[in-house]
Parts: C-alpha cells; structure tokens; sequence
C-alpha cells in the first residue's frame, strides 16, 4: 500500500521561449533536484521524470504509518517550490494497492498509479488533487471538497478530492480522545501513585508507559492529567525532518515560556544541563508533569537527555511522563536499573471493556450485533481500532478495514528486520495461529527471530495444534492480514504448497485433509489468478478436500461437508475423474441445506457420464430431488441400478439404493417392507467406511418399529440391543407413556441437534413432533407456533415436498383446536402438491371440516375413505389417526354407532401398541359419544 504524486508543470512551453537550450537545460536541472530533494526529504522516493513531470513513491521501500501525510506536505512545498520559477503545478495524489519491484526497486505497478496519473491531469494549474483513500488518510490535516472526475479507462465516475487548505504540521488523523476510558483501572492507579510519590518526595521520576499504537497511551495520559494538579507541558518526537533531534525540548520550552535558543548550546552537556535546570526552576514553583510522547522516534541524543534529567535532578517534584512503542525497548536498556524510574506495558482491552467502549462511541449502540462481534474480534482489545471501525460501520461501509489502521500495521511490520518478517510472512500463510515446527524446516536461526517478534508484540505463545510442537498467535488478526496481503501472489501459491507438504509429512491431526486441502486451493487459486499452470495443484487440493467433506458427513456435520464439497467441485473440471469423489456426500449435504441448484449440477454431471454407476447414482439422485419439490417420481429400474453398483464393487451405492427404496416405503406408510431395506443400507454403509448413514439406517430401522404395528416393548428391547439413542424417536416415546412435559422438551433437543449437525430441513421438518407430543397431551394449541415457524423456514428452503407436509400437519392442529377458517385455508394451500395425493391425512381432515359445515354426504364419504387408505398402511399413527377422525366425524354427523365403532377399532390399535396417553384420551370420546 503506498502513496504515488504525480506533478506536471503548467506553462513550460512558455518556459523554453526565446531561452537559450543550454539556460533552459540547467534550469530544469535545477528543477528536478530541487523536486527530487523535497521527495526524499519527506521520505519518499522519485521513480521517474517524464518530460516535465515527475512520479514520486511514498511507502517503498519501507512503508510508514504517515505516508499519505508526507506526499502531501512534499506536494504542499512541491507546489511552493515550481511558483519560484515562475510557473505553476498540476498534482494528483493517490494511496492504493501495488506491486513492488524485488529488492526494494520503486517500480510499482497498479490501478492506483493510473489513478495518480488521471487526477494530476485533470488538475487545474496550482491545484492538488488527492484520491478518496488519500483523503481518508489525511482528513484531519487538510480541509478539501469532493469532486467527481470523468476519466479515461473508468466506467464509473472517479471520485476525488480538491485541495483547500493544508495545514503542513497536523497529523494525518488525530485521535479522537472524547470517549470514555474504560479497563484500565489498575493503569489509572499506578499513574496517580508515582507521581504523588513524586511530590510527597520533591523528586524526580521517570514513568514510561508502553504499548502499540492504538492501545489507548494517550487516552490514559488525558484522563491523568486532568485530575492532575500539576503543570502539565508536552512535546513529541517527529518520526522525520529537519531539526527533529530537540524538537520535543523546543515545545515544552516554549510552553514554560522560556527561549529554545538560550536552552540548546553547543554541546549536548551544555543542553543537558540548561534544560534541567529550566524544568527544575518550573517544578520549584508548582509540581511540574513533563508528557514526552512517540519516544520510539526520539535520537538518541534527546534519549541521553531524558536520562540525565531522571539521573540529576533533585529537590523538585518532577514527573517525566513517556509515551512510546515497544520498539523503544530494540533503541536501548531504557530507564533499566534506576531507582527513580518504571514502566508498564499497556495490555489490550478486555472484551467487555470493548463491547463498553463501542456501546460509548457516536453510532455504536445502533449496530447490530453481527457488526458489533466482527469489530471486536478484529480489533483484539485495541481502541483505536474500535473507533475507526465503528466509524467506518456507522457509515455503512464495514466491510474493509479502516485506511488508517492499515497504515499503521503496514508502517508496524516494515519495521521488522528481513529475517524477522520472513517468519512473519511464512506464519501469515498458516493463519492467524502458526507454529514453529514448518517454519523450522525453512527460516534460519529461528527461535531468535521468534523471541524478537514476542518482545515486539507482533506475536504471542498460544496452545499448539500439531503434537509436540510450539505455536504463536498475531497479536492482531489484522496485522496477520497486513502482512498475508503484502506477499507477492506467486510466492504465496508457493507458500501454501510448501507448508501443505509440510502438514502431510509432519502434522498428526485427524483434520490433515481438511488443512492440506484448503492450503492447496489457496495456492491454486492464486495460479489461476496469475494465468499459471494450477490444474494439477487444483485436482491435488479437490481430493483432499473430497476427504475432508467425508469426514464431515461421517460426523454428521452437513454444514461444513457442505462448504468443504462445494469448495472441492469448484476446483474440478466438469465430467473430470476428481469429482467422482464427491459423490455421493456433497449431494447428501447440499440437500440437507436446500441448496437445490447445486445438488442439480451434481445430478447433471452424473447424468452426461457414460459409465452405469455414474448414470445410477443420477437416477438416484434425481428421484430424491423430486421428492424434495414434491414433483412426479423419476422413473428408475432398481435392478439394473442395483447391477451397475455391484460391478463397480461400490458398496457406499448399494447403501444409498437401498436408502432411498425404503424411503419411498416410508413415504407410502409401509414401514414393515422399509425395514429390512434401512438394515440392508446399514450394513453397505457400514462396509463403506459411511458410519453415520449406517448409525442413520439403524436409527430408521428402529424407527419402523416403534412407528409400525408391534408393541411399543419390542422397539424399547431392540433401542437397548442396538444402542439407539435417537432424540426424536425419544419424544416420541416419553408421549406415548404420557409424560408430556418430557416429550416437549425432547422434541426441543431434537430440533436444536439437527440445526448443529447442519441440517435445516431436517429441524424444520422435525417441528411434527410438536404435534405428536400436542395430540398425545391435550397440547394442540401449543403446537400451533411451532408448526407455522416451520412452514415459514422450510418456504425459505424451497423444501416443497416438506412443506405440505407441515401445512396438513398445521391444518390438521388448527382444525382440532377449533380455527376452522384457517384450517380450510391452510388445507388448501397444502392440498396443492402431488405429494399429499391419497393420504389418509387430507381424507381425514376433509371429513372433518365437511362435517363442522353440515355436508354429511362429503364428510362420511372422505372418512371412508380415509379409513381405507389408513388401514392398508402398517403405521399405527396413521390407521388410529384416520379411525380418531372418522369417530369425530360421525359424531359430528349423529352417527353415534358409526362413531363408536371407529372408536373402539382406533382405541384397538392403541392398546396394541401400548400407546398409553392416547389410549386415554380415545377412551374419553368414546365415554363421550
């Protein structure tokens, strides 16, 4: 990230009339030295002269937290300098992103160079363009206006900046120091402290405070000195310039009213001591707070100076209070072994001093609450960094970190030695957490480097993942972003490959494919970026990714097989071998999701492969997804499907085949033919690897049996044999026994697990058991809520076959507690789908509902028919539900010997199955009937 100025001269045509070559010659001459000594002076560097012009670089080779501001100031005497010809200047100043020659060279190339370019030739003679990030940078330095450029190679008007006002002393953004302090209880103390230890000693004493930029040194010196009763006098070293050695002497010289001149003499001996006295002679009258601030910037001729004030001055209540960056501590032992001198190191905010301080700034309590967690997990406990950012949030712009915060890191890691930030750079590629031993393999002299790095606080110790060996977190997670995005792309893809290699060899981790997998994306795509060769790292990265997503799926956890498998597709070519090894994980993940255009494409590309397992897993697949939409079945020959997966010996095929045949048996209510089928998929699966669709076939198998016709005391004999510990089918059974609130609360935990494993269809679909528990406990009403959540989130999903279940399953609820007219509208709506054809659920509540209207011919024709869909069906729950409702239906209708009979049967099946709360609560209707 650097700063570029581009200045023009206006009128040089002019210049060279009627002048002598040779005149003219020594004259530019002396104009490009004299642009050439004002760039470097501010610590930039000229890349180029063309004609009249001159290109200048600020941040290369080494960047600086205030480039922007020195491109200006050098723009401001630029200007000055070009109206002692006689002519006047066009300059265009912009800050962005470029690439950097190798070695330090000031060739840069970039979007932010043109940019540079464009606003030096639309400004006016003697005007000064600044680019938006540049002004950003500079905001508090300069008063500007905005402007809007219609420029050469943008589509979209380039937003700009003329210059007003520049103010050449100002920083480029001051701290706003009106917030609140807040955590630092235990720093306001120590301060207080040692200056009243001053005092009551009429002594001298040196406090240094510590801390990186941001950290809130200067927002802990304002609140102390306000409630100081002191003299309070201050000055700051310059990082730059002429004359910087005593600059912070000449402020709080002036401040005391005393001449600079009479203090600076002619050796540092002789300034030593005058200055000493002058603060001695200010401390006699009134106690005397001396706030030295930036002292990592100081010469080293101002630091023997602070030292020997704190070592010679006597008799006067001196408080030396210094301000400074870790680095101070690189420069010298600072202030070691003297009595009369200490230091602390500003530690990072609490979280919860955090969340207070952007509760306290303008705009900050009317974030939300993602907004607010990103901000303080990126600023890590640093203010400064709170403020910029919610600055930047209240705004409406949180998606970049703030220019300011960017230069400050970026200025922080050019500060470190070649050897120190080569470990940085290789510890940015492995993420915000690295570790020593991949760093050991390349970069020399290692745990010195390490050491450093901890001292600065760049880095510090965290608990390590790999086994046996040593890691280091970024103190900031920006910081290790400004340092990730400063590699050239090339020798990032390098980097992630070569720290893959390194995990494959080295890292004992189960999540080894996960890790080498997205080290091998991220090097591929940068190849791609670059137009280099990166199929063969692509496919390398796909397949480990393919194993990563497996994993995932055999844990059950389809939120990330999803993200993993869908990472991994992308890497692969389309009919490519690669992603035969997605299927058929991915398409199980991306469904459960209701990602439905992605589990398409998966069932596209199975679909044009010439080989029959490819083509059988399509027809699979494509049969499931109708059945997702609630869409007519795809027509599919089981035994040539069957064929095809035991020639390719694919057993993980045979699993899902037989999945997806007892599905279809379930969705019919024949769980006695869906049983044997869920065993025979448990059993492939198993032999596949694929243990949690095996625990999931075991789990429905059980489920056959306590949905289906045997006694609730054979299902509780086969769970404890099998070791089934399925939450749902719990619920299930704590309602069936009549402990209701139980039930209730386990349909809860049933829900909340399928939303942790992933699977939202699953959770929402999950929201019948509600309805169960409601029917079983006199709870109907209750169940209401629940089941509308539902209908909402699975028409989020577009899961079509799901949702009209839970519209009949809603209807149904509302029809029993009595909102008869939203009953008939939400059966409507339900009755739309194909899915809901011949279910005895529909017959049910048509009868019902014909029968609160008086239509006696409808509502005993749709019981009837209710009754003969139920009992072809070997559910329990759906034969007692349709006789249930035949029996209200006829009673409805004065039927009473129709109704008891339906009763009796309904009340038959319920006892048989042990069904103990229903059992009741039929055998109250018939008391009623």
């Amino acid at each position: 990230m650097v700063t570029i100025l581009f200045c023009d001269l206006a009128g040089s045509t002019a210049l060279g009339h009627g002048s002598d070559p040779e005149a003219l010659s020594r004259r530019m001459h002396g104009y490009y030295e004299r642009m050439r000594e004002i760039v470097e002076r501010h610590g930039g560097v000229v890349e180029k002269f063309v004609g009249d012009a001159v290109m200048a670089v600020f941040g290369i080779p080494r960047s600086h937290e205030d480039d922007a501001v020195r491109a200006l100031r050098a723009a401001g005497e630029m200007r000055v300098a070009v109206g002692e010809l006689g002519l006047e200047a066009r300059i265009g100043i912009n800050t962005g992103p470029v690439v950097a020659g190798e070695s330090g060279s000031t060739l840069v190339t970039g979007d932010a160079v043109n940019v540079a370019a464009r606003l030096e030739q639309h400004a006016a003679p003697g005007q000064i363009l600044l680019g938006s990030e540049t002004r950003n940078l500079v905001r508090d330095a300069i008063t500007a206006e905005p402007i809007e450029l219609t420029v050469k190679g943008k589509s979209e008007p380039l937003a700009a900046h003329r210059l007003v006002e520049l103010d050449m002393k100002a920083a480029g953004f001051a701290r706003r120091l009106h917030a609140p302090l807040v955590g630092r209880t235990r720093e306001r103390r120590r301060l207080r402290d040692e200056f009243e230890d001053a005092v009551a000693e009429q002594s001298c004493r040196l406090f240094t405070l510590l801390g990186v930029p941001g950290v809130g040194k200067s927002r802990l010196v304002a609140d102390f000195v306000a409630g100081a009763d002191a003299r309070i006098v201050s000055g700051r070293c310059l990082s730059y310039g002429d004359g910087i050695t005593y600059a912070p002497l000449v402020e709080v010289a002036l401040q005391l009213g005393a001449d600079p001149r009479e203090i600076l003499g002619s050796t540092p001996a002789e300034t030593q001591l005058a200055f000493r006295r002058l603060l001695e002679a200010s401390a006699a009258e009134r106690p005397l707070i001396v706030v030295l601030d930036d002292l990592q910037w100081a010469e080293e001729t101002f630091l023997d100076l602070v030292e020997h004030i704190v070592d010679w001055s006597r008799g006067a209540p001196l408080f030396l209070l210094c301000l400074a960056r870790p680095e101070l501590l690189d420069m010298r032992a600072w202030s070691g072994g003297k009595a009369n001198a200490s230091s602390i190191l500003l530690e990072p905010l609490q979280e919860a001093n955090i969340l207070d301080l952007v509760d306290a700034l303008p705009g900050g309590s009317s974030l939300s609450s993602e907004v607010r967690d990103r901000i303080v997990e990126a600023a890590q406990g640093n203010p400064l960094f709170v403020e910029e950012m919610v600055a930047r949030a209240d705004a409406g712009d949180d998606t970049r970190v703030p220019p300011t915060i960017h230069a400050l890191l970026e200025a922080r890691l050019d500060r470190l030695s070649s050897e120190e930030r080569a470990v940085v750079d290789r510890g940015a590629v492995e993420g915000e957490i690295f570790h020593r031993g991949p760093l050991a393999a390349t970069v020399d002299h290692l745990d010195p480097r390490l050491v450093t790095l901890v001292r600065q606080d760049v880095i510090r110790p965290a608990p390590a993942q790999f086994q046996g060996d040593d890691a280091f977190r970024f103190r900031h997670i920006l910081l290790r972003d400004a340092a990730y995005e400063a590699i050239a792309k090339k020798r990032r893809a390098e980097l992630h490959e070569q720290f893959a290699a390194w995990v494959d060899e080295n890292g004992g981790l189960l999540e080894r494919d996960e890790i080498v997998g997205l080290h091998l994306e991220q090097a591929a795509l940068y190849l791609a970026e670059l137009d280099e060769p990166y199929q063969e790292v692509a496919t390398r990265a796909a397949m480990r990714l393919a194993g990563a997503m497996g994993a995932a799926a055999n844990r059950s956890d389809f939120a990330a097989a999803r993200k993993l498998g869908r990472r991994g597709w992308r890497l692969t070519e389309p009919l490519s071998a690669a992603r035969a090894a997605f299927v058929p994980q991915l398409f199980r993940a991306l469904t459960t999701g209701g990602e439905w255009e992605a589990a398409q494409e998966v069932i596209d590309d199975l679909r044009r492969r010439e080989d029959d397992r490819s083509r059988a897993y399509g027809v699979i697949f494509a049969d499931e997804l109708a059945g997702h939409f609630g869409s007519d079945p795809v027509e599919m020959d089981a035994d040539a499907i069957r064929s095809a997966f035991v020639a390719a010996d694919d057993e993980l095929g045979l699993a899902v085949l037989a999945r997806h045949l007892g599905s279809l048996k379930w969705i019919a209510s024949r769980v006695g033919e869906a049983a044997p089928l869920y065993a025979e998929a448990a059993v492939h699966a198993s032999r596949a690897g694929w243990t949690s669709l095996a625990a999931e076939m075991q789990n429905r198998s059980a489920a056959s049996i306590l949905l289906g016709p045997l006694p609730l005391e054979e299902y509780q004999r086969f769970a404890a044999e099998a070791g089934i510990a399925n939450i749902a089918q719990r619920a299930r059974v704590h309602a069936m026994l009549g402990e209701i609130d139980r039930a209730w609360e386990t349909a809860g935990e049933a829900q909340q697990d399928a939303l942790e494993r992933g699977d939202p269809i699953a959770a929402a679909a999950s929201a019948e058991l509600y309805s169960f528990v409601g029917t079983h406990g006199g709870r109907e009403a209750d169940a209401v809520p629940h089941l509308a959540a539902a209908i909402e989130e699975l028409e989020r999903l577009g899961a079509e076959g799901s949702l009209s279940m839970a519209r009949m399953e809603l209807a149904t609820i509302l029809e029993q507690v009595g909102r008869l007219d939203e009953a008939e509208k939400c059966l409507a709506h339900a009755a739309a789908s194909p899915a809901l054809a011949d279910l005895p659920a529909e017959a049910s509540l048509r009868s019902l509902l014909a029968a609160h209207r008086g239509d006696e011919a409808e509502a005993a024709q749709a019981a009837t028919r209710a009754v003969e869909i139920a009992d072809a069906t070997d559910f329990f729950v759906v034969r007692a539900s349709a006789h249930v409702s035949a029996a209200r239906t006829y009673g409805l209708l004065d039927r009473g010997g129709d109704a008891r009979s339906d009763a009796r049967t309904a009340l038959t099946i319920l006892e048989a199955k042990g069904d103990v709360a229903w059992s009741a609560q039929v055998r109250g209707l018939l008391d009623e009937l």
